[in-house]
């Protein structure tokens, strides 16, 4: 689960931008929450991330996508650091650092993982696990120059420790490389990079269309009245896929295991790998019921706009899947209101029940800017200021009582977050 996490001079956002999913005092909603015992917070199942345009939602989503990718995918020597975007309105942040940092759950633990680059190096980088009485840090590395390890290692894993350290490359983060080199000490919070965290952005899906989800879509396309009366993968011919991809996805996919696949016209496949090594490939098709009766079936492709959106998004509002934090960036484009808001309100009765999820997300939609469904600690404003991105939790305005219609004050400029419109606008030319 997903405990806070903090970037700076990344981006749009210059100064230190930081966000938490740990939940304020107020009682509203309080029965969906996740209580920590152990550390004495509340964990939230959904944040909403509002703003003008340009704000910087989609670039605060991105820095945390760009931290799991240089997690997961180590560059090549001598490459710099791949992607590394910096604050450019300033001379003084042009050139880094960038700092991130991230706070996680993870059985019961809470990991904090810090790092700043430059262009070209790893500047610092921190791993520390949060006990109850004390703050355990596992490995503290400063550049290519030394490694400060928890006194618990000792001995041979000490010096197998600092000899990873020495095979580090500049551009490289000791975390990845420890896991590359086989050291399980940090696997922890690697792997919720890896299996817990998926980020969704406005043109991908959640892939995770195995059999039990299918079904789950069937169910509720039907209740989100899309028309369509069932969804069904059929067998297709493998020249469905071009070879080259085919090739390259197959390669080294386990026996037993299903991929889900989106061509370059937009249709989903689901290959299977069975035992034999032998491929199967299947398209998924929808199927309507007629005025006659009669059920018609159509390519999944050529369904609408928001159809496709509402199946990529389902399993992660109603499961099954096997991510802890799922964000999703702008998550009502192509849905009307009533049903983004109806996909939430699924999510947070489901919360009620089994809190082992959370949803954050980046809207325009100010049907969901309601304390009917969201608490204030749920909702935050991203304003766009001569300083850069700057991030605001509506818990922070003081004045927002429980039953107050925060959607007015926020359009009537209240809170920040709405573009600024620039008046008189220019004379438009009378056509001749």
């Amino acid at each position: 689960m997903l405990v806070g996490f903090r970037v700076q001079n990344w981006r749009s956002i210059k100064n230190e931008a930081s966000f938490s999913m740990l939940a304020s005092q107020e009682r509203q909603h309080g029965e969906r929450l996740k209580k920590i015992d152990k550390y004495r917070f509340r964990l939230l199942p959904t944040a909403l991330i509002f703003g003008g345009n340009a704000a910087g939602k989609s670039n605060f989503i991105h820095a945390l996508s760009f931290m799991r990718d240089f997690i997961l995918n180590s560059p090549q020597a001598h490459q710099g650091i791949p992607g590394y975007s910096p604050y450019r309105f300033d001379e003084a942040t042009t050139n880094g650092p960038s700092e991130f940092e991230i706070e996680v759950l993870i059985d019961d633990y809470i990991y904090r993982y810090i790092f700043s680059i430059n262009a070209k190096s790893v500047l610092k980088e921190k791993l520390v696990k949060v006990l109850t009485t004390r703050e355990q840090i596992l490995f503290v590395r400063e550049g290519k120059e030394r490694l400060y390890l928890d006194e618990s290692y000792q001995g041979n894993e000490s010096q197998r420790l600092q000899f990873v350290f020495q095979g580090t490359q500049e551009n490289e983060l000791y975390l990845s490389n420890a896991i590359d080199q086989n050291v399980e000490l940090f696997r922890p919070i690697y792997d919720w990079f890896a299996k817990q965290l998926v980020i969704i952005n406005p043109t991908s899906q959640l892939l995770s269309h195995k059999e039990a989800s299918l079904n789950v879509c069937n169910q509720y396309m039907q209740l989100l009245d899309t028309s369509v009366k069932r969804l069904e993968f059929k067998e297709v011919s493998r020249s469905f896929i071009p070879r080259e991809i085919f090739e390259d996805i197959t390669k080294d996919m386990p026996i037993n295991t299903s991929y889900s696949v989106v061509n370059f016209t937009g249709e989903r496949f689901s290959l299977w790998k069975n035992d034999d090594n032998s491929i199967d490939v299947q398209l998924l098709f929808s199927f309507h019921e007629g005025a006659d009766g009669k059920e018609y079936q159509l390519n999944f492709v050529d369904e609408s706009d928001g159809t496709k959106r509402l199946y990529d998004l389902l399993p992660a509002f109603v499961g099954p899947n096997n991510y802890s934090t799922i964000i999703i960036d702008e998550v009502d484009r192509s849905l009307h209101s009533v049903i983004t808001k109806q996909l939430f309100s699924f999510f947070l009765e489901k919360s009620k029940l089994c809190f082992d999820q959370q949803i954050i997300a980046t809207t325009h939609d100010l049907q969901l800017m309601t304390q009917d469904l969201f608490r204030r600690d749920e909702m935050w404003i991203f304003e766009r200021r001569d300083n850069g991105t700057i991030l605001i939790p509506l818990s922070d305005f003081e004045d927002i009582r429980y039953d107050k219609d925060i959607r007015k004050s926020y359009l009537e400029g209240r809170m920040g977050g709405i573009p600024q419109i620039m008046l008189p606008l220019p004379e438009i030319e009378d056509c001749e």
